[in-house]
């Protein structure tokens, strides 16, 4: 079963039923509701209406995890999609992305890009979870025990992080929390940022946009400084600066693309040099593409962040 976590968006409680197909519904604005589970398997709530408890009856086992959504799994388990951890006062917003499939790439980029973007070609990823932003300094500095410098705002992204530094930091985030966080594949990165399943459709250039200024700061727009999380458009899964802000790591080492189809691929071997996704606050707009992908050094940290991913 999964870690029961409260949470406290509206003071409400829910009690379950005794009755083995019914659950009803108790809110703090004297609403009520019942809902019979044989009938349905998702139930959906205004966000900031319902609050889950934890409470456990009978045979259903609730997992109360930030979101509006809940899902009925075989008539005992009412599981929400997304989720939080709370480290040390800082909130974690974990997305529920459910798997799909794609066309990873671009061929129609610059000649200089296509090295790593081309041939474009199908890839299948499964269910993953990711951080609904960026690490922040906030969050960083309350995992890592350090204090951010004078100048750094505490839910900007923090910036300046090598990949080794990087999984270290979630190494010990792991250990705060009980959970198995990661970095991101490769492939789970661009899916997420392409919107997945409800955003592939739209084939937008940015992450959630076709104008890079409703979503992303990047070097037109940021006055040469990052900004604090959150304060653009997000994309379709509700993920926030997917393009720019920071460059975000992501597992897999950089070698060109093969043209034949994947299922959950992630590149394990390589030389010196990981991947880096998403473009950052002075780079240019093209490096904020969501199909782009930069080259770094695992010891390189200059503009160099992370979001959290998790299976």
């Amino acid at each position: 079963m999964k870690k029961i976590v409260t949470f406290a968006i509206a003071m409400c409680i829910i009690s379950l039923a005794l009755a083995q197909n019914s659950m009803n519904f108790h809110f703090n604005n004297g609403k009520k509701e019942s809902i019979n589970i044989a009938d349905i398997d998702t139930i959906h709530f205004p966000i900031g209406e319902i609050n889950v408890t934890g409470k456990v009856r009978k045979n259903y086992a609730i997992t109360s995890i930030d979101s509006a959504t809940f899902t009925l799994k075989g008539n005992q388990t009412m599981e929400a999609k997304n989720f939080s951890d709370t480290v040390n006062g800082v909130i974690i917003d974990m997305v529920y992305v459910e798997g799909g499939t794609y066309i990873r790439g671009c061929d129609n980029c610059a000649e200089v890009d296509k090295k790593y973007e081309s041939p474009s070609h199908q890839v299948t990823v499964s269910d993953f979870y990711i951080a609904k932003y960026e690490v922040t300094n906030e969050l960083y500095n309350a995992v890592m025990g350090t204090t951010s410098n004078f100048w750094e705002k505490k839910k900007a992204p923090k910036i300046g992080v090598n990949w080794f530094g990087a999984n270290e930091f979630i190494c010990k985030l792991n250990e705060l929390t009980g959970r198995n966080y990661r970095l991101l594949t490769d492939a789970e990165w661009e899916f997420a940022a392409r919107g997945g399943n409800q955003g592939i459709p739209k084939n937008h250039k940015f992450s959630g946009s076709n104008n890079i200024d409703e979503v992303a700061w990047y070097a037109d727009n940021s006055g040469g400084q990052s900004h604090e999380v959150g304060t653009k458009a997000p994309n379709e899964l509700g993920l926030y600066d997917m393009s720019g802000n920071s460059w975000e790591w992501v597992y897999d080492w950089l070698i060109g693309y093969t043209e034949e189809a994947k299922t959950n691929p992630v590149q394990l071997t390589g030389s010196g040099n990981k991947t880096r996704r998403g473009g950052s606050y002075d780079e240019p707009e093209d490096f904020a593409r969501v199909s782009r992908r930069a080259i770094r050094s695992r010891d390189g940290a200059a503009g160099m962040g992370l979001r959290l991913g998790l299976s």
